[in-house]
């Protein structure tokens, strides 16, 4: 058996600066991908935690993509990498008092939750927890917009 897709899962890698010690770069991940597998490479997700106390995919400029600094979440995006968030709601916590910064990048006045998730193109949410199944939808239709495709 081969296997279809892999990819890593790290708890700060992703999260922290790029001077860190434990910093990872998406680009030299898909680069390395890119030398062991060739451009049919499988190389397709990175896990990490993504929820208001843990932002950093969301909120740091901590990745560069042509000499661009942008988020791991678009960076994964250019890259035609899922993100799967670990922790994404949050323990449902999500839009009681946001910080300021997150605030202002998810526009006055939006559904704090649906934004949140809806925030990165590429990211899948690990859990979605609803205490309505009628409520699922809602919690999903931001999985709908991505831009990342896998192939057969």
């Amino acid at each position: 058996g081969k296997i279809r897709y892999y990819g890593v899962a790290t708890w700060k890698a992703f999260r922290v600066t790029p001077a860190a010690r434990d910093a990872m770069s998406l680009v030299d991940t898909v680069e390395i991908a890119r030398q062991a597998g060739g451009e049919q490479h499988h190389f397709r997700f990175v896990q990490l935690p993504f929820s208001l106390g843990m932002p950093e995919a969301f909120a740091y400029s901590n990745q560069t993509w042509a000499n661009e600094n942008v988020s791991l979440l678009e960076a994964a995006a250019r890259a035609g990498v899922m993100v799967v968030g670990s922790a994404t709601l949050s323990q449902g916590q999500l839009t009681r008092d946001l910080p300021e910064f997150i605030e202002q990048r998810l526009r006055a006045g939006s559904d704090g939750a649906n934004e949140w998730l809806a925030c990165g193109s590429s990211l899948i949410p690990k859990s979605v927890r609803c205490s309505i199944p009628s409520n699922w939808w809602t919690q999903l239709k931001p999985l709908s917009r991505a831009n990342t495709t896998l192939p057969p």
